[in-house]
């Protein structure tokens, strides 16, 4: 997942942060998705130690649900004050994103663990485990983890969110930022009234999608295939990489047998299932990645789903991504000071 030691900002999460505009066809495209989901739940982690709620004490996210439970009574709007930024959040909001952290942790671990797998065996052992994980899921319960596929003329992640919807059906959502983005809804939006575009003088326009795809009422025995994901998994781990690793795979065949469960006596086809979810209020119109950047992106999709899920407000959400934004240039400046007193000792030892 990268070198620890290395300068914050030579991390592909934080070039993807802040240069996708400018990196097409570069190097600087290849990422590691494991790697954007540790820095992104250290990042979380950061953020929620900084909050101190103004009658309450709290240090650590452990400290903070401890709190929190000892406090049910308590349901009046909490000001979480930090250095540099507010937000104002609910305890059950506060609760709710310290979850979203060990969610995040927990994707981490699992994919990890396929990627260090050295057998086929292993592989299936672990995918066995993850489909029994799913099982026990209880109602109302989530579960994500990073996927995509690593073609020889492609590549691109995605992050799959999962939640036990009833005692024999799921719902599966899709957040993608990149390549593969032709399969999700899309619209022409006016950008701003004061950009123009300067030979025409009219409005320019920009495409958005519906980055995060839900598909629910999957059956059970769908969802906890065994084969299913051992050939999901298999495009985006699988090394070396395979012209039979594509995009295509996952959006004209998976993800269509996936949603393709019995409704009302006929099987129901991808499209059916994408109109069905259409109004789905957490899903929301959003510029895709510029680069080949959704390592970063997509994953930071799923992020902004699951917090819009859970109660977040449009304005929390972008005081988030905000704080995000951040916190990496506080590491990468970190860093940089940490470079520049290392040249100075070396100096001084010269002289």
């Amino acid at each position: 997942m990268g070198d620890e030691n290395a300068p914050f900002w030579i991390n592909s999460a934080f070039i993807a942060q802040f240069a996708d505009p400018f990196i097409q066809g570069t190097q600087l495209e290849k990422g590691n998705p494991l790697g954007t989901v540790l820095v992104t739940e250290k990042i979380l982690q950061t953020i929620f130690k900084q909050l101190t709620p103004s009658n309450l004490t709290v240090t650590t996210s452990g400290d903070l649900a401890t709190v929190l439970s000892n406090n049910t009574s308590q349901v009046s709007t909490i000001t979480a004050s930090l250095t540099y930024y507010s937000l104002q959040l609910t305890s059950q909001q506060l609760e709710r994103a310290v979850a979203l952290q060990q969610l995040l942790r927990s994707g981490l671990e699992f994919a990890a663990g396929l990627v260090r797998a050295s057998s086929p065996e292993e592989i299936r052992e672990l995918i066995v485990e993850w489909t029994s994980r799913l099982t026990k899921l209880q109602q109302g319960e989530i579960i994500l983890c990073p996927g995509g596929w690593t073609g020889l003329t492609s590549i691109g992640t995605l992050l799959y969110i999962i939640e036990r919807t009833s005692e024999d059906h799921y719902s599966f959502v899709i957040c993608n930022s990149g390549a593969g983005l032709e399969y999700h809804p899309s619209a022409v939006f006016l950008c701003p009234a004061e950009s123009t575009e300067v030979d025409s003088g009219a409005p320019p326009t920009k495409l958005k999608y519906k980055t995060c795809l839900r598909i629910e009422k999957i059956p059970k025995e769908r969802m906890t295939d065994v084969g299913f994901w051992l050939v999901t998994f298999s495009l985006w781990i699988k090394d070396p990489p395979s012209e039979f690793h594509r995009v295509e795979v996952l959006y004209d065949v998976l993800f269509p047998w996936l949603a393709s469960g019995q409704q009302g006596g006929r099987q129901r086809l991808l499209g059916e299932a994408m109109v069905e979810t259409a109004n789905d209020p957490h899903s929301v119109w959003r510029t895709p990645a510029r680069s080949g950047t959704s390592f970063h992106k997509s994953i930071m999709e799923g992020v902004r789903y699951l917090l819009r899920r859970v109660g977040f407000s449009t304005d929390q959400i972008k005081q988030i991504s905000y704080a995000f934004r951040i916190e990496y240039l506080l590491k990468a400046g970190k860093d940089l000071i940490g470079l520049l007193q290392q040249k100075g000792k070396k100096k001084k030892k010269k002289k």
